[in-house]
């Protein structure tokens, strides 16, 4: 047995890096999720240069898995004409998978995908770069036509902790 352990000694420790990474990665994943919910405020400068009065966003509660996660998100979006939108879409957020991920500018990326195929207000594959230390979230990701080949932002956000706190309340009272 001891013979078989010190041959096994570089093996035994790659499993245990192996584990420790995964750890990581699932823990990191488990953390990002917990702070996307809730309500996330387009910023007054970037509704001003985009001609809208107001721009939110609802994340709701994200049901996680090994590869993906899903969630609902409902986009609010108006300018002095009325209502853009008004509705509610199912989404899928893809997971980053670097296991320090506050590394550089201590954003994060995950992919998201707008799952209601008649939703046309903004590209249904989209970029969300989150910095949960700032609570600042933007949206971006390919245009039409012309900008089809650089990224354009579609939304710089900041997390409204108060509203989502109360949410959070509301929806525990209910279920």
């Amino acid at each position: 047995m001891k013979e078989w352990l010190e041959n096994h000694k570089i093996g035994i420790c790659v499993a245990i890096v192996i584990v420790v990474i995964i750890v990581m990665i699932a823990y990191n994943c488990i953390c990002d999720n917990r702070y996307l919910d809730g309500l996330w405020v387009c910023d007054e400068e970037f509704c001003n240069e985009s001609e809208l009065t107001g721009f939110w966003i609802m994340m709701g509660e994200v049901d996680m898995s090994v590869l993906s996660s899903s969630s609902s998100m409902y986009i609010v979006m108006f300018n002095e004409d009325g209502m853009l939108c008004n509705r509610n879409v199912d989404v899928s957020l893809g997971h980053s998978w670097i296991p320090i991920q506050t590394m550089g500018n201590g954003y994060v990326n995950r992919k998201l995908t707008i799952l209601d195929e008649d939703f046309d207000i903004m590209p249904r594959s989209l970029t969300l770069s989150v910095n949960k230390e700032l609570g600042h979230m933007v949206l971006y990701g390919r245009g039409e036509g012309e900008d089809q080949d650089e990224d354009t932002i579609f939304g710089t956000f900041y997390k409204d902790n108060e509203s989502s706190h109360k949410s959070k309340l509301l929806r525990m009272e209910s279920s």
